[in-house]
């Protein structure tokens, strides 16, 4: 009988055992989906953010004086030295694009959905933005770093996804 008692006990730990170690395996994995879910939606929530900053008025029509008052560096220059609301949209509005750039770097939004989504908008303004960044360098460094990589592959991304 003592053995009967002893392998029922013994039986009844190791149920114990494979229970708590299924319970802890269940718990491991709802958290690291939880985690993955809740990064899903922080990446989307920041990109929206985002999205809507860059649809403001100030920033479309920032985006617009690049657009269509910059073809040259000299064109860039006077726009930038003429301390105009004008000159200050259009910083404004690579600046924004700048901190896009950088969120994609550092993996906060992904490159993909700004790419679908901005695409085409930044290899739009490229060329031109190039020129007012090189009119706004101080000592040969050039501002907007982030923004350059950024459209450097949206021009890439544009030649490969036409409209």
């Amino acid at each position: 009988m003592a053995d009967v008692v002893s392998w029922i006990s013994g039986g009844a730990a190791l149920g114990s055992l494979v229970v708590a170690g299924m319970a802890y395996r269940f718990s491991r994995t709802t958290r690291i989906q939880a985690e993955q879910r809740d990064e899903r939606l922080n990446k989307r929530d920041l990109f929206l953010s985002l999205h809507e900053r860059l649809c403001t008025p100030g920033q479309i029509w920032g985006r617009r004086i690049i657009r269509d008052q910059v073809a040259t560096l000299d064109d860039a220059r006077r726009l930038r030295s003429s301390n105009s609301e004008e000159g200050r949209a259009a910083a404004g509005s690579i600046g924004m694009l700048n901190t896009l750039g950088l969120y994609v770097k550092r993996g906060y939004v992904d490159l993909d959905l700004v790419l679908a989504e901005w695409g085409h908008v930044l290899a739009e303004v490229d060329k031109q933005a190039r020129f007012v960044i090189e009119a706004s360098s101080v000592n040969g460094r050039l501002p907007f770093p982030h923004f350059q990589d950024l459209a450097t592959e949206a021009v890439k991304w544009v030649g490969q996804h036409a409209r």
